[in-house]
């Protein structure tokens, strides 16, 4: 009698059909990834993050993240009816901040106090002192730093004000301030405000004091632009669900998954239909709308809701207080790319930043599920969403693109 056996198990035709359908899925799934993600915008460098969602292939979509001005970019490249099967969501590249200060060599002891402060709080600070060696083009070197500021900073006083110097970097540092490439932020030092150029008196002058730790403070926080308004206060009780493009039913669902995951990996909990309404307080129509609205965030299945991985990358940020799963992604890809000896193991990449499953699985899945990085899974690695990750020129083009 001949036996046919498939993957090494008892030939059965339900599950062949099963097994050509995903293949067929993930391969149009990679062609379309490598389409749509080829597509650069040629000003900035930027590539977009592909993520391809539904679990069969006539129910595929992509969902794709990038600036507005790439999105428009995809948008004129390819065909009317594969934009209809794309989902866009617009992301802001994160600029860091850079400073050149401006000063008068009478003031560098001050000056010298307010680029060390600035370059450690994390704001890369342009200062003639650090930046021209011996044997610089002086003039080469202050157009470079110039050019590449977010933040024109100059430091005025009786010995800088008339400074024909100063005065020339003045007039660039506006230039950038009026085509809007820099924020211009005069400060200070034993100069009345009435003593002001003309140009400069609208502008908000903070004056250093002789022990300026507060004012130095003060411009950190308002070149990272944080408020000094009080924290928000909670939303009315009666505000069920905060805003999203899903529907209250749905985020109702994913709210329960969001607080009752222990790690946020896949299945994690398992919930009956029937159990999972009575826990939302919705009916059960209402809860099998909800979950086909979220067909993309959960695993099909006869006896449970299984969610998975992709929920909390998706919806963490509504939920818990901080939670940010993408710009985690972003800080772990960075560091694979800048770091040497950046491990592999996620568990050793959690213990490195101090973070549990719980937050690190969401930012990771979103590397995954995107193909930012390669993972690699080993069989009882439960509390992880996968055993290893590496990088790869994706991850390359992700943080080059973000940041």
């Amino acid at each position: 009698m001949i036996s046919i056996t498939y993957n090494g198990k008892p030939f059965k035709a339900g599950d062949f059909e099963k097994d050509m359908k995903r293949k067929m899925r993930d391969l149009v799934a990679a062609e379309m990834r490598e389409r749509v993600g080829s597509i650069r915008d040629p000003k900035t460098g930027e590539f977009p993050v592909v993520v391809v969602r539904g679990h069969q292939l006539e129910d595929m979509r992509l969902a794709v993240e990038a600036s507005p001005e790439l999105i428009a970019i995809i948008q004129d490249r390819l065909p009317l009816e594969d934009i209809e099967m794309i989902d866009f969501t617009e992301v802001e590249r994160v600029v860091s901040p850079k400073a050149f200060l401006s000063y008068a060599s009478e003031d560098r002891d001050v000056a010298e106090r307010v680029a060390e402060e600035l370059q450690a709080a994390g704001v890369e600070t342009w200062w003639d002192r650090w930046e021209i060696g011996a044997g610089d083009s002086i003039v080469q070197k202050i157009n470079q730093g110039l050019g590449g500021c977010t933040h024109f900073i100059v430091l005025l006083s009786p010995n800088s004000i008339n400074k024909p110097w100063v005065q020339t970097e003045i007039d660039a540092g506006f230039v950038r301030r009026v085509s809007g490439e820099a924020k211009f932020i005069p400060l200070r030092s034993n100069l009345p405000a009435e003593q002001l150029p003309p140009l400069l008196r609208p502008l908000h002058s903070p004056a250093l004091t002789e022990t300026p730790d507060k004012e130095i403070e003060q411009l950190v926080s308002d070149i990272y632009e944080l408020t000094r308004k009080p924290k928000l206060g909670a939303k009315p009780s009666a505000i069920e669900q905060p805003p999203s493009p899903y529907s209250s039913a749905a985020m109702a669902v994913a709210k329960y998954f969001c607080r009752e995951t222990t790690n946020a990996v896949w299945a994690d909990p398992q919930i009956s239909e029937e159990d999972l309404a009575t826990a939302v307080g919705l009916s059960r129509e209402d809860t099998q709308d909800a979950l086909y609205e979220l067909r993309d965030f959960f695993r099909d299945d006869h006896f449970a809701v299984l969610p998975d991985k992709g929920l909390w990358t998706e919806f963490d940020k509504y939920f818990l207080d901080g939670a940010d799963p993408q710009a985690d992604a972003l800080t772990i890809a960075a560091d694979m790319m800048n770091t040497p000896d950046f491990p592999e193991k996620l568990s050793e990449i959690a213990e490195r930043y101090e973070w549990s499953p719980r937050r690190i699985n969401p930012a990771v899945a979103y590397l995954v599920d995107r193909k930012l990085v390669r993972d690699v899974h080993y069989l009882g690695d439960g509390r992880w969403v996968t055993s290893e990750i590496e990088r790869t020129d994706a991850t390359r083009r992700f943080v080059k693109s973000r940041s």
